[in-house]
């Protein structure tokens, strides 16, 4: 299952539901994707930006554009009415369209989890039509909910706040991925099963990562509240305080040998772009209102929760055999 949804409209996929469609419909669902992709790679679009971004500052000058809805606001200052009725209609329909294309995503995400194990069963179930029923009413429940009781501004701090997370996952997932267990010493003499091993290797290089984490917050506050030092030497300290750790944990990381690199596209300069990523994405988080950070905080508590309550428990992996855990690490 895939969505396409960072930079893109959103469109939930399940291999499965390809199978299982009538023919027109996979072949609509692919005419999508690829008119999408060949919009979204098209310079001609890119040019039409650019012109409604021209004519607009023709129309008004550009610091009288309201932020929320420009179009509406610079037809509207020349007297076009029936212009700023068609945007509107326009703006709602796109919206509307996209909020229905995430609530069909969310559902199918519920689903492969529970089939995997990571979430409560309900979820995996499907009617007669194989359709997630109970996961696309829970979904639509929860965000009308959360539309309820939480400002616009709060819902787009909190997405950003989560988009920025995953880009930061990825990019430790990335420093994880390029290094195994044999940067032990082989001649050393603490001998240890093929399967500690790796443990032990992955939870140093995951200990890493966190502590760079918490230093790349603890820097990104350091400039966010940079008024509140009397002087510039208590600056300058809390900015070496925090940075030191960050360039030390990173020679750490790069003197690791890099034991797995993809024979097709490879992240370039790891793990110094990586880390570049996860220092600018924490440093982007912490420029956004407290509050939504201490809602995500919340929210990812909860799925911590969940996580170790249930899923952890349930995962099929826990059906596999230590042997075959071993020989697929291998």
């Amino acid at each position: 299952m895939s969505t396409l949804t960072i930079g893109t409209p959103s469109f939930p996929l399940e291999s499965t539901d390809l199978l299982r469609a009538r023919p027109w419909c996979s072949s609509r669902t692919l005419g999508s994707i690829a008119l999408l992709l060949w919009q979204e790679r098209s310079r001609t679009l890119h040019a039409t930006f650019l012109l409604v971004s021209l004519v607009l500052t023709g129309m008004v000058n550009y610091s009288n554009l309201d932020a929320q809805a420009p179009l509406a606001a610079a037809f509207a200052h020349v007297g076009l009415g029936w212009a700023v009725k068609i945007v509107a209609i326009g703006s709602v329909t796109a919206l509307t369209a996209s909020t229905l294309c995430s609530l069909l995503a969310q559902p199918r995400i519920y689903y492969q989890m529970a089939k995997d194990g990571l979430f409560f069963a309900r979820f995996a179930t499907l009617n007669r039509r194989q359709a997630p029923v109970f996961g696309t009413v829970f979904t639509g429940i929860f965000a009308a909910v959360l539309a309820m009781f939480l400002d616009l501004n709060a819902l787009a701090d909190m997405i950003s706040i989560g988009t920025l997370l995953a880009f930061s996952v990825v990019c430790g997932g990335v420093v994880m991925a390029r290094y195994d267990d044999q940067d032990l010493d082989p001649s050393s003499k603490v001998h240890l099963s093929p399967r500690r091993r790796s443990w032990v290797t992955r939870l140093s290089l995951a200990a890493l990562l966190f502590v760079f984490f918490l230093f790349s917050v603890g820097f990104s506050f350091v400039f966010k509240y940079s008024n509140l030092f009397p002087t510039n030497v208590g600056f300058i300290l809390a900015i070496v305080f925090t940075g030191v750790p960050l360039v030390v944990i990173t020679i750490l990381i790069f003197l690791r040998p890099q034991l797995s690199t993809p024979r097709t596209f490879a992240c370039p300069f790891v793990p110094f772009t990586p880390l570049l990523g996860m220092l600018v994405n924490t440093f982007l988080i912490i420029q956004l209102p407290l509050g939504s950070i201490y809602r995500v905080l919340i929210w990812s508590a909860v799925g911590f929760l969940i996580y170790f309550a249930y899923g952890i428990r349930h995962s099929r992996l826990n059906q596999i055999s230590p042997s075959e855990r071993i020989n697929g690490e291998e």
